[in-house]
């Protein structure tokens, strides 16, 4: 009798648990579908909003959630140093901010010449309009595309307006690039 009744609780048991599993949406357990990359690439160096620093010690520069902003009231540059693999080419910069304000952020990427002083705007992504949600901007037509680190050195800068405070960020930018050449097969003695 004992066991019978342990056999109706364990029975009843089951059947409860079943009842749950099924009356649960599992679908809304499942984990969020990510959004897909913005393509680009093969190669990818991205740059964290960590890396930059004002360009005028005097001005300052602030973090929300991780993304840089101008909190000063002057309008300010900020400024990345850049280590590109030599010989590749660049594909595209893509621009990764939130701007919910009616103040535009532009980065570019640049090139300097230490030798002459010359520096070459490589490439320009501007950000508009004012909406509440992340967004990307990509530039893929590169001017003079191929990085030369012994005649060069490389920079992405970013201007931000004077007042606009965490209403525009920069999240990150990325740098594409191709390789231009072939890298060599490494293959397992048998």
């Amino acid at each position: 009798m004992n066991n019978h009744r342990l056999l109706k609780l364990t029975v009843l048991a089951v059947v409860t648990l079943l009842a749950v599993a099924l009356a649960v949406p599992w679908h809304s357990l499942a984990a969020p579908a990510l959004v897909p990359p913005v393509p680009g690439g093969p190669g990818f160096q991205m740059v964290n909003a960590f890396q930059f620093r004002s360009a005028w010690p005097s001005r300052t520069w602030d973090y929300f959630n991780g993304e840089l902003f101008n909190p000063g009231p002057e309008d300010n540059f900020y400024e990345a140093a850049m280590s590109l693999p030599d010989n590749i080419t660049i594909t595209g910069m893509v621009v990764y901010f939130y701007d919910n304000s009616a103040q535009d952020l532009v980065a570019a990427l640049w090139r300097f010449d230490p030798a002459t002083g010359d520096n070459l705007e490589m490439a320009t992504v501007w950000s508009s309009d004012a909406q509440d949600q992340y967004r990307n901007l990509a530039d893929t037509s590169i001017i003079e595309p191929v990085i030369d680190q012994q005649r060069y050195s490389y920079v992405i800068e970013v201007g931000m307006l004077a007042g606009s405070y965490n209403t525009l960020r920069l999240a990150g930018v990325r740098i594409d690039y191709g390789y231009n050449s072939q890298l060599p097969i490494v293959e397992k003695n048998p």
